[in-house]
């Protein structure tokens, strides 16, 4: 995983940068690591939206962090 000083935070839908940037913003903010896995399919798109908004925050939190 990179650094978080490294990633580019610009759009993706690439859902392992969005799942790597939402781990590396977690341990920045808390200092705890976390690791998001999606194992239940029948929940799948319920928790990708899940994910999406967090990545969205993240990168609306990165961006004005400048």
């Amino acid at each position: 995983m990179q650094t978080t000083e490294a990633m580019q935070y610009d759009n993706t839908n690439d859902m392992q940068v969005m799942i790597a940037r939402v781990e590396a913003y977690i341990y920045e903010r808390t200092g705890k690591k976390v690791r998001i896995v999606f194992n239940n399919m029948a929940r799948f798109s319920v928790h990708f939206e899940m994910l999406i908004k967090a990545h969205e925050y993240v990168m609306n939190y990165k961006n004005t962090k400048k």
